[in-house]
């Protein structure tokens, strides 16, 4: 399972505070690697091309691999199916792995395998595969995730997990968690000469001027759910700015250029980023301050730098809240678009609401009911 797709107006330069309308994914592919590994990883040792061979039914080669994990690849024309072994932080509790797969299945299992339903219940018995009956692997904890071919075990003190990932259907004469148990008692004694990855250096975590006054503007709760938010100052936008980035420096540029036609300065930007839950996903608060200034008169010299990525930029004026409101989508709102409030996806058109109040111009970007509700609050 993995974190629900988040469709929001995202900062795409922090340091342009240049914004983009659309979808962010989150996706995990294993990359084929269809040539072995000229000097294998120290942490291949955990396991032989010939040993995940004959667990798997098919011809495997070592691949890829680092202090933490190994990869097992087929040749690509017989067999598709490919093995990842590795180490993961642990220990095994409920928050991970058991909430991020929560069909997965605790070892050992209290149920026999292949237990049939009882025919007066709903919901069949929840299938315990043999190999994980009793206690196996030496006693240690483990959770099994059929879906998704992997299995997770607790490798006791260190707080590692030993974590075994199946990609692609083997023979049918394979039984899928009996091979991944026979590897993990493979390897599992292996593990002992592998040495952990060393603890990682803690970064200072950068310190940010802020602005306080923007920081006060914005709604501390929607829909019952605090609102989490970070300013950034000018300083601090300049501060984070990579000078190797060409990109990056020449949005600023842009916008220095831009802030200059009107008698302003970085140092006279903030930035505020805000987001909050909502049942079904997340709401979103974007606020670009300029001190001193009338945003309304700016609105389009600014937009045009803080919207990026939008082939064909539309703006609908609308009111939300009693606020004088402009809903911009990438491309015409489609003919007969319901209310303002409504659903902006479910009209097939990403949409964000911007609001320029005072010195603020605002973007938001959420769905009813929390979107009157942010309007609302917002000065």
């Amino acid at each position: 399972m993995r974190p629900p797709v988040r469709r929001v107006l995202t900062l795409m330069s922090v340091a342009a505070a240049t914004l983009t309308l659309g979808m962010s994914s989150v996706g995990v592919a294993q990359d084929a690697t269809p040539e072995p590994a000229e000097t294998p990883s120290p942490f291949c040792s955990v396991l032989t091309a010939d040993e995940a061979s004959a667990a798997l039914g098919v011809t495997l080669t070592i691949g890829s691999g680092s202090t933490t994990d190994c990869s097992y690849d087929p040749d690509f024309t017989t067999s598709g199916v490919s093995l990842n072994v590795r180490r993961e932080d642990g220990p095994l509790t409920d928050d991970y792995p058991r909430s991020y797969y929560p069909d997965g299945i605790d070892i050992p299992c209290d149920a026999p395998a292949a237990s049939p339903a009882d025919a007066s219940t709903a919901e069949p018995a929840t299938p315990c595969p043999a190999a994980m009956t009793g206690s196996p692997l030496g006693g240690r904890l483990a959770y099994y995730v059929a879906d998704g071919t992997i299995l997770f075990v607790d490798e006791g003190t260190n707080d590692q997990l030993f974590v075994l990932q199946l990609f692609g259907t083997p023979p049918d004469s394979v039984d899928v968690p009996t091979a991944l148990m026979s590897i993990a008692e493979t390897g599992l004694p292996r593990l002992a000469s592998i040495a952990l990855p060393p603890e990682p250096t803690i970064e200072p975590e950068p310190s940010f001027f802020g602005d306080a006054e923007l920081t006060a503007m914005i709604p501390t709760e929607i829909g019952g759910y605090p609102v989490d938010v970070q300013t950034l100052s000018g300083a601090d936008i300049l501060a984070q700015t990579d000078p190797s980035d060409v990109d990056a420096v020449d949005q600023l540029q842009a916008l220095a250029d831009q802030l200059a036609g009107i008698g302003k300065t970085i140092n006279d930007l903030s930035l505020a980023f805000a987001s909050f839950p909502t049942e079904d996903s997340f709401g979103d608060i974007t606020a670009v301050r300029l001190k001193g200034a009338d945003i309304a008169s700016v609105t389009n010299d600014l937009l045009p730098l803080l919207l990026t990525d939008i082939l064909d930029p539309q703006q609908t004026p609308a009111v939300i809240a009693g606020k004088d409101v402009i809903i911009v989508t990438d491309g015409p709102l489609p003919t007969g678009s319901p209310d303002p409030s409504a659903d902006p996806f479910a009209i097939g058109a990403d949409r964000a609401y911007v609001y320029p109040n005072g010195e603020v111009l605002w973007f938001v970007t959420v769905t009813e009911p929390e979107l009157t509700e942010v309007f609302q609050k917002l000065p």
